[in-house]
């Protein structure tokens, strides 16, 4: 059993930091406590104001960028590997709708947590080469598959890595190796999760003049999950990722006003401009899987998730679009695409 520690709490400071800054008591306890205690540390942290450094910052992203810009204009098959835990699943969704908007041949694989287990596995790396890969691209994982990359490389498999983990004593031969981890690495930010990392690639692909206010309406959803999902430092660009002006809130009482009926997410509350994401565990495979609704979530559709009793809702939260949804006419039926990236089977 764990043991939690708090650190101590010294009370003149928290009231020195409430008066000077005019914050309330609990606020300048909770900053002494973290020691966050000077002007320029408390105005970063309690900010929304925080920017998002270049992603050319991080060692390999040239050469991860250039390799994966190749296989698009070539029309290459690209395949995400994931992995199957929040920041996993959500790095492979983020990753692989990003390239399929852009039009490139996107795949994507997810290990089984019980069959396979975490990272890279050869027999995965062969059934992808027969659906024609060739060039993977990992996501929050990757950074000790030193075996398995080289032995893509012999199927005529081009990997690039992006991973957040600790780095082994020899990295993969790979074309790039993406992790801030790195001793090389010049990075000014160290603490992304995985999904903190994918975003980054899409910011590096989409180039130096980037809109990342327009990335962040687009995947700031499946950021957050990923990044509160891995336990990493709310701090600096992770503050980025989950905090947005137009998010409404995180779902606390979530099966209070969303649940299953008759194998349907029923939504209680109607709001035509909430785009929903949930992530939900799959009870038989062991594993995450995702659903996002594109348009709205009405009572009166019928939003297939599966069966209850295999499923269960793990994490969900929605936010409001910065541009209009169409608002149906009453008794107007409007179709609710649901774009589900679902923890894949090996390929056959």
């Amino acid at each position: 059993m764990k043991k939690w520690v708090t650190r101590k709490l010294n009370k003149e400071n928290a009231v020195a930091i409430s008066q000077r800054y005019d914050l309330p008591m609990l606020i300048a306890m909770l900053l002494d406590i973290r020691g966050i205690t000077d002007e320029d540390a408390i105005i970063d942290f309690l900010s929304n104001d925080t920017l998002t450094a270049s992603p050319f910052e991080i060692k390999d992203m040239d050469k991860a960028v250039e390799r994966i810009q190749a296989a698009i204009e070539d029309g290459e098959r690209i395949c995400i590997y994931g992995d199957f835990d929040a920041d996993g699943v959500t790095s492979t969704a983020l990753l692989y709708s990003y390239l399929s908007d852009i039009g490139a041949d996107a795949m994507y694989y997810i290990p089984s947590r019980e069959t396979e287990g975490y990272g890279m596995h050869r027999e995965a790396i062969a059934r992808l080469y027969e659906r024609g890969v060739k060039l993977i691209i990992t996501v929050d994982n990757g950074v000790a598959a030193v075996d398995e990359v080289a032995y893509a490389k012999t199927l005529g498999i081009d990997t690039v890595i992006t991973d957040h983990h600790a780095i082994p004593e020899t990295l993969p031969d790979a074309v790039a190796v993406v992790d801030l981890h790195r001793p090389d690495c010049n990075s000014s930010f160290k603490e992304l999760s995985g999904v903190g990392v994918a975003f980054k690639l899409v910011q590096a692909i989409e180039g130096e003049y980037a809109d990342v206010d327009g990335l962040l309406e687009n995947y700031s959803d499946l950021a957050a999950i990923g990044t509160v999902g891995d336990i990493v430092t709310l701090r600096g660009e992770n503050r980025v990722l989950v905090i947005l002006d137009n998010w409404d809130y995180y779902i606390t009482t979530f099966e209070e006003t969303v649940h299953f009926e008759s194998n349907v997410l029923r939504v209680e509350k109607y709001d035509p401009q909430k785009v929903w994401t949930f992530i939900l565990w799959d009870k038989e495979l062991k594993c995450y899987s995702l659903k996002r609704s594109l348009l709205d979530a009405r009572p009166s559709k019928q939003n297939m998730l599966g069966d209850p009793k295999r499923f269960k809702i793990a994490v969900g939260l929605h936010y409001v679009p910065q541009t209009e949804a169409p608002v149906p006419e009453e008794g107007e039926e409007v179709e609710t695409p649901m774009d589900e990236t679902q923890p894949a089977e090996a390929p056959s």
